[in-house]
């Protein structure tokens, strides 16, 4: 595992995609390991391609099912509550992709965005499909 995460240093945006999107699939039984992998993969949670980042995030939000430290689980929403909002005050259409997908994060882990209501107000200058997916 560890060499697919060294790889992903070495890899353009789209294998950076491919990379990840095959890492939602590994199935760890161990706490350690599933630490780790998500220390490996944080760094691309600041990456500019928002896609890799919402990747990313569903690969942590993957191994987060594995570990056992409520601590360790704390501070790794917190890192990861962070991507989220600034993709959520980036370009529409990438608003509008994690939107989709922000009901079923808050369901599996809602202490990510239990302090970040106001991020969610609409806006007069939003696009009509970002305010009815709000509603």
């Amino acid at each position: 595992m560890k060499n697919i995460i060294d790889a992903l240093s070495k890899a353009n945006d789209w294998a950076k995609v491919q990379i990840l999107n095959t890492l939602v699939f590994y199935n760890t039984k161990k706490s350690s390991h599933a630490e780790e992998e998500i220390e490996g993969v944080m760094p691309r949670l600041s990456h500019v391609n928002q896609s890799v980042v919402m990747i990313n995030i569903k690969v942590i939000m993957q191994f987060m099912n594995c570990i056992d430290d409520i601590e360790k689980i704390k501070i790794f929403c917190k890192k990861l509550t962070k991507s989220i909002m600034s993709l959520l005050i980036s370009y529409p259409e990438i608003q509008y992709i994690l939107l989709r997908s922000l009901h079923a994060i808050v369901l599996k882990r809602p202490i990510l965005l239990e302090k970040e209501f106001k991020y969610f107000y609409v806006q007069y200058n939003d696009p009509i499909y970002i305010i009815e997916i709000m509603q």
